[in-house]
């Protein structure tokens, strides 16, 4: 046929009117918006990587300038945002108003900067030519609420997540373009405005567009292929065997600063990654060139040290790589999650869980007398598949309820993955308690502290600062018959959760945690 390559935002012919809001893109923006970015990026290209690559996975995120004029497809999709301004010219919501006016302004920049993040060593996008639904094109490009269903441990799923790099556009406009491993490649774009009345089809439009190969007469509607010619589509394209996929943000909006917050999210989220060899990102700004592999990581976080922010990932990243000790947990099969454990005297208590493709998933820490820090990889593919759907949208968390359904296979997956979770946790704690929490010969129990007190918390840190070398640990628990009375010397005034009020020796004091005060032996 005939290419007709253009934008196009399909008639609603009588369907829903879309506004803007969008909570599916909404979830990704924010101060995290980068990390957001860097996570779902990199966390799709590891799923992808080719079983047969002989070396890890590359990312590369490029900040390129293009002159706007040259290409007259923005210039169209400048006509869609005005169509949208005088669509809700008399009923805009302050959110829409200010998308307008940045992306606007951003189409009448001279110059348009396109942040442009390319994998190798992956699968590439297949499916390309049959468009089959289920397929990595089909569930990036194509489909709302629809993932990839071949494989997931090899062909990342491309769900909710897909949304992040439309955060990092001023004009919601993602291109996408690869090479497949069979061979095939493609180009299209993604728009994601709001419903707006296009004269030429004389009817309002669905929400989403794309730029693509458009046959109106005989309906069908396809990518931009390589017969087919496209000035945009060619500043992409792809060497012979160069198999991957680029994701192209248009009108970046998050310019300042951005290979340097590029930088912390992926040190951050993918140390394991790298430092296994499954990974290597390179981050290139203008003349300047940062590379994160396993020979510069340790560097890279040194640099980041005097970061706030990044001390908890220096301290993991110690622990990791000068370990006090590494074992293995058998929680669905034996040795299928590997532990990595440190503690410093200016460590907090932390543990992250990381996916076995070396994702950071989260943090917490369970409360023992001892800083530490402790790195837990979920090594075995099958408990990492299971865990993986118990994730949300941002991969940040470990919730059995995400499994839904009261189907039998439902059910039991579901208490799998609920068993699976509070496994891993008691063991992680068992093994805490086990290697710092060693118990002196002289020890009291405080009468009656110890029922106000938690064995563990999930969320935030202590404040005390363990060193077990110059103090005795004491171990509070259930009151138990000690060498004299001292319950009218110690007293527990006003008991709380993060803070206690104690009257020691007629003294009133307030402490954060009681867990960071030694308390003296008679």
């Amino acid at each position: 046929m005939e290419a007709n390559i253009d934008w196009r935002f399909p008639p609603l012919d009588g369907g829903t009117k879309q506004g803007f809001n969008n909570n599916d893109i909404e979830a990704f923006k924010g101060e995290l918006v980068i990390d957001n970015l860097a996570r779902e990026i990199c966390q799709n290209s590891l799923d992808a990587r080719v079983d047969a690559a002989s070396g890890p996975v590359s990312v590369v995120f490029e900040l390129r300038m293009i002159r706007t004029g040259a290409f007259p497809l923005f210039s169209r999709y400048g006509d869609f945002i005005a169509a949208c301004r005088d669509y809700y010219s008399s009923n805009m919501g302050h959110q829409l108003k200010h998308f307008l006016d940045d992306a606007e302004l951003m189409l009448s920049l001279e110059e348009m900067p396109l942040l442009v993040v390319s994998d190798h060593n992956t699968y590439g996008l297949r499916g390309s030519r049959t468009l089959e639904i289920g397929d990595p094109w089909e569930a990036l490009t194509s489909a709302d609420g629809i993932s990839a269903g071949k494989d997931e441990g090899s062909g990342g799923s491309y769900g909710i997540g897909k949304n992040a790099p439309f955060a990092c556009s001023a004009m919601r406009t993602v291109f996408y373009n690869t090479l497949d491993v069979d061979g095939q490649s493609a180009f299209t774009g993604v728009g994601r405005l709001a419903t707006f009345y296009d004269k030429d089809l004389d009817d309002d439009t669905q929400r989403i567009g794309r730029y693509q190969n458009n046959d109106t007469e005989h309906k069908k509607y396809l990518p931009i292929y390589p017969e087919d010619s496209d000035e945009f589509r060619d500043l992409f394209v792809r060497q012979e065997g160069d198999c991957g996929t680029d994701v192209i943000i248009a009108g970046f909006s998050f310019s300042e600063n951005w290979a340097h917050n590029v930088k912390k999210a992926v040190a951050k989220n993918f140390f394991v990654a790298i430092a296994e060899r499954s990974l290597v990102v390179e981050i290139v700004d203008g003349g300047t060139k940062t590379v994160l592999n396993e020979n510069t990581l340790a560097n890279v976080l040194e640099g980041l040290k005097d970061e706030s922010d990044m001390m908890d990932t220096l301290r993991l990243f110690e622990a990791y790589t000068h370990s006090d000790f590494v074992t293995r947990l058998s929680i669905e099969s034996e040795g299928d999650v590997e532990v990595r454990i440190a503690s410093r005297p200016n460590f907090g208590k932390k543990i992250a869980n990381f996916r076995n493709t070396g994702m950071l998933i989260n943090t917490y820490f369970r409360r023992i007398f001892q800083n530490y820090a402790a790195v837990v990889i979920v090594q075995e593919k099958g408990l990492s598949d299971l865990l993986k759907k118990t994730e949300p949208a941002k991969h940040d968390n470990w919730d059995h309820r995400r499994i839904q359904g009261n189907s039998d296979s439902a059910r039991k997956e579901r208490e799998r993955a609920r068993i699976a979770i509070k496994k891993i946790r008691e063991q992680i704690l068992a093994l805490l308690r086990e290697q710092y929490e060693t118990i002196p010969e002289k020890t009291v129990d405080a009468v009656g502290v110890g029922n106000y007190l938690p064995d563990s918390v999930d969320s935030g840190f202590g404040n005390g600062k363990g060193d077990d070398a110059l103090r005795p640990i004491v171990k509070l628990g259930k009151s138990r018959v000690v060498r004299r009375e001292i319950k009218d010397e110690v007293e527990v005034v006003a008991p709380g959760k993060k803070t206690w009020v104690l009257r020691f020796r007629g003294t009133f004091i307030t402490m954060k945690s009681i867990m960071s005060i030694p308390i003296p032996c008679w």
